[in-house]
C-alpha cells in the first residue's frame, strides 16, 4: 500500500471506529470485553445482523473468529523497505461449502484493501 504502516494499522486495528469505515458489511462494532490482547467484539451489519467475534489484537496483527466458527478475519501489517506498507488481509468461511463463497469474499477483501489505503492516506492528509 502506498501509505505508511502506522497509518494503515491505526485504521485497521481501530475495530470500533476504523473497521466500519472500510468494511461495508459492518455498520457498527463494539468491544464488549477486553482482557489484555484478547477481546470480545460485537458487529452489526447494515441489516442489523449481529455477529460476536473472539479477537486477538496485537501490535500489527489481528485475528478474529466469529462464535460458531461462521467466519474468520485476519489482518497484519509491516513496513516494506521502500517505505510502503505490506498489508495482509484474509477473510473466510471455515466450513464445508465455504469455498463456494470464495469469489464474493475475494471481491470484498479487494474492496477493503482499496478502502484502507485510501482512508489511511486521507487520515494522514487531515481528512479525519
Amino acid at each position: 500500500m502506498d501509505a505508511p504502516a502506522d497509518a494503515v494499522w491505526a485504521l485497521a486495528s481501530d475495530l470500533e471506529h476504523g473497521v466500519p469505515r472500510f468494511e461495508p458489511l459492518v455498520a457498527s462494532a463494539r468491544i464488549l470485553r477486553r482482557d489484555g490482547d484478547r477481546l470480545l467484539l460485537e458487529t452489526r451489519s447494515p441489516l442489523r445482523w449481529r455477529t460476536i467475534f473472539d479477537v486477538v489484537l496485537r501490535e500489527r496483527f489481528c485475528w478474529m473468529q466469529a462464535r460458531g466458527r461462521l467466519y474468520v478475519v485476519g489482518m497484519a501489517t509491516e513496513e516494506a523497505p521502500d517505505g510502503r506498507t505490506l498489508f495482509a488481509h484474509v477473510e473466510g468461511v471455515p466450513r464445508l461449502g465455504g469455498g463456494l463463497l470464495r469469489p464474493l469474499i475475494g471481491l470484498a477483501v479487494a474492496h477493503d484493501l482499496r478502502s484502507i489505503e485510501r482512508l489511511a492516506r486521507a487520515d494522514l492528509a487531515g481528512g479525519r
